[in-house]
Formats: structure tokens, C-alpha cells, sequence
């Protein structure tokens, strides 16, 4: 049983791993400097993290803003505690999120970052993720940085793997 994750004010997906994407027109995040980032639709997000223990899960966010102005995927702490996800801060380096009462893993901060980060993945489905490249340096930074910061040797192999097209 999945749990709901709306995050609906600070968080943005790639329409690639975005399942049955809703439209949605005037709506918008605002970020700093009150800046308004359209929202283009929602829709559930299934990634693959891996949890405490070194394991492969996957787990579907659902009710996810596709917001592609954003650089960065972003998850408000404030909407998954109000959608039952239970979270820990040990020190000021790491977070624990508990998804669903059984998917426990970890966000840390890096060098210089005031942002906790986790690493996530699509999770594989039997259709290929259509993802719109034009093959321009600034297009494979900003899905590097979409996707969770793979070294850019598995970004190469995408293509090669039949991940993306």
C-alpha cells in the first residue's frame, strides 16, 4: 500500500517518470524572491531509492507537480509529515524519512549545502521513459542534477540501456 505525498508547493518531477500526466493551467510555485515557476501538471512518481540497509526499494510519490522551470527535484518536509511520513533529524548533517511505515532511508547534506539530498532513480517500467533532449551541455547538466546527480558515465549509458529515448 502506497502512502499519499502531496507536495504541491516545493517540488517539481521530470515529465519522463511522471505516470499519467494531469495538466493543470495557472497554477504556480513560488520560490525565492517570490518568484512564480508555472506548473505544467501532476502526476504519481514511482523511484527507486535505497534504504538503511543498502536494498533497492521503489516507492510512488503520487499527486507530484511537474514544474520544469525548476532545477531540482525539491520535497517539503511539511507536506510529507501531513502525509504520514515520519521524519528525523539526528544531526544537522542527515535527515531519516520513513515512508510508509516500512521504507526507511537517508538524506545527508554535502560539502557547502544547506539542502539535504538522497539519491533516487526512476523505477524501471515495462515503457521506455521519453525524455526530450537536444544533446546541449546545459541540457545534460540540468537532467545530472534532475536526476539525482548519477556520475555522467551513467548518463551515457542511458540512451544505450533503452532507459530513455
Amino acid at each position: 500500500m502506497n502512502r499519499r505525498l502531496r507536495l504541491h508547493s516545493a517540488r517539481h518531477v521530470q515529465s519522463a517518470v511522471v505516470r499519467e500526466l494531469i495538466p493543470s493551467a495557472g497554477k504556480s510555485i513560488t520560490v525565492g524572491g517570490n518568484h512564480q515557476i508555472p506548473i505544467k501538471g501532476t502526476g504519481d512518481v514511482k523511484m527507486t531509492i535505497t534504504d538503511t540497509k543498502g536494498k533497492e526499494r521503489e516507492i510512488t510519490l503520487t499527486s507530484m507537480l511537474y514544474a520544469p522551470e525548476l532545477k531540482f527535484n525539491l520535497l517539503s518536509v511539511r507536506q510529507a509529515v501531513e502525509d504520514d511520513f515520519k521524519i528525523n533529524f539526528p544531526s544537522a548533517k542527515k535527515c531519516v524519512l520513513l515512508f510508509a511505515h516500512r521504507t526507511k532511508f537517508e538524506a545527508k547534506t554535502g560539502e557547502g549545502a544547506h539542502l539535504y539530498q538522497f539519491q533516487a532513480s526512476p523505477a524501471t517500467s515495462p515503457q521506455v521513459a521519453q525524455v526530450a533532449t537536444s544533446g546541449k551541455p546545459d541540457n545534460v547538466l540540468l537532467w545530472h542534477k534532475r536526476m539525482g546527480h548519477p556520475n555522467f558515465r551513467t548518463m551515457q549509458d542511458l540512451p544505450k540501456a533503452n532507459t530513455v529515448t
